[in-house]
């Protein structure tokens, strides 16, 4: 999305002293046309150990089979999207047009820095792992959002052969997403569709 902050002083004292986050702050975050038309980055490194006992330290990125396709910033054009748009797509399209990624893991090299997800993989190795499809808006979707909760590191879920590194923001969006999920849990939603008119 396109955003203009209007930034607390302690959070633009953080950005004073942290360049790589004014940076993210900063660029332009355009709208993409659907949520199939824009690439989805994992920034933080998860380390992968195979059957043998090999381990790799990777990142993903899921690219979109459709391309990048993103709004342009123009005011008066992001002005008549409707503030449901993203979903009310997903609504029209399935199950006839799903949406396919292809996943991807960027393979680390030696040198690459492993604990800070602002710092780019100088490592050009791309593995593809496998494809993701969507094609249908689960029923019941608010109630089960409630209830659903993302964890950052896999191994604490129990999954065997994947496991967080020692990157700090990992541990901090594990916090988050906590809070958050305990938030959405005790809040009262009601979300209905139409056809027409999107969400109501």
């Amino acid at each position: 999305m396109w955003l203009h902050f209007n930034l607390p002083g302690p959070f633009q004292a953080f950005l004073a002293t942290h360049p790589s986050a004014a940076t993210f702050v900063q660029s332009p975050k355009p709208n993409p046309l659907t949520y199939g038309h824009i690439t989805y980055y994992e920034p933080n490194t998860h380390i992968l150990t195979n059957a043998n006992g090999k381990v790799s330290n990777v990142r993903y990125r899921l690219d979109p089979a459709d391309g990048d396709h993103l709004y342009h910033n123009d005011p008066a054009e992001l002005k008549k999207l409707d503030q449901s748009y993203l979903e009310k797509d997903l609504h029209e399209r399935f199950p006839e047009k799903p949406i396919v990624f292809a996943f991807q893991a960027q393979i680390a090299n030696e040198d690459d820095v492993l604990d800070d997800a602002t710092v780019p993989y100088k490592s050009t190795t791309w593995v593809p792992v496998g494809k993701l499809v969507f094609d249908k808006v689960t029923d019941d979707n608010v109630a089960k959002q409630q209830q659903i909760a993302f964890s950052p590191t896999p191994d604490l879920g129990g999954i065997t052969g994947i496991a967080a590194s020692s990157d700090p923001l990992i541990w901090a969006r594990k916090g988050v997403y906590y809070v958050s999920a305990e938030q959405r849990r005790q809040e009262k939603q009601v979300e209905k569709y139409c056809p027409v008119g999107g969400y109501w």
